[in-house]
Formats: structure tokens, sequence, C-alpha cells
């Protein structure tokens, strides 16, 4: 089935808790599951990891724009990705820069699909292998987050 963002905002009680280091605590409520039942997912975005990639993403997040996207790749044991707008009207020209490898692409970390060097907008992957994806380190492929539940 298509697993589906259905709402996506930031968790409650905890909306304008800024957690230490500027990052912040988002829920995807997820629906559409291979059991055909509901889930979530808790991402905590990472600033001193991606500075750059954490302000787009919460940018994205307060507009509200992954609500209803589907994860559209899914490649076992090594990502999950999502990113399209359920509104096709409702993309996003805004490309942002590089940020600097500074954390590896261990598993159920959260960073964003690029086309080449500069060129991220609003497709992001968790990766899903157990062993990690450093491969991509090398690659410029920066983590902004972590699924922590």
């Amino acid at each position: 089935g298509d697993i589906q963002v259905v709402n996506s905002e930031g968790e409650k009680g905890d909306e304008e808790e800024i957690l230490q280091d500027g990052g912040r605590r988002f829920v995807f409520e997820l629906e559409g599951l291979i059991d055909g039942g509901k889930g979530e997912i808790v991402i905590e975005t990472k600033p001193s990891w991606a500075p750059i990639g954490v302000q787009h993403f919460h940018e994205l997040m307060d507009d509200h724009f992954y609500e209803l996207a589907k994860f559209f790749r899914v490649v076992p044991n090594f990502v999950v990705q999502f990113g399209i707008p359920a509104d096709p009207a409702n993309k996003r020209p805004k490309v942002i820069n590089d940020d600097p490898v500074v954390q590896t692409n261990a598993r159920g970390t959260l960073t964003y699909a690029t086309s080449g060097p500069n060129s991220r907008t609003t497709q992001l992957f968790i990766n899903t292998n157990k062993n990690g994806n450093g491969r991509l380190d090398n690659m410029g492929f920066a983590p902004i987050g972590v699924v922590i539940r």
C-alpha cells in the first residue's frame, strides 16, 4: 500500500520546545502501512550537524509542506524517501546549498536527497540499513536529524 504522512507537526506538548542545540522534535502520523494500520515517526533535528538543511526543513514543516505526502521510494535495507508534495501545485523552487558532512548516515538518520552538489530541495530519506549508509558521507549527504521513535 501507499504509506502517506497524514499529519506532521511539532510533538504534542512540545510544540514550542526548542531543544538544547536549537533542534526541534516533529511527529509524522502515517497511514497505509503494510498491515493497513497507522503509526508515527518522531524526528529530532540537529542544527549542529547541518544548519542550512535544518533551517530549511523547519520552514517546510512550519508550512505543513509534507502533509499527505507519500513515501514514494522504499529500498529495503537502504532508505525510505519522501518529499514530493501531495498537491503538485505546492512546489518549492528554493534550492539550498550543501552543508558539510559532520555526521555519518547511520541507521535512522534523516538526510536530503540531491541531484548533485548544492541541489537540495524538499526530498528527504531515512537511512534504514542496519549497518548505516556511511558510503553516502563522502558523496556529500549531510544528515539533518534522527528518528528517535
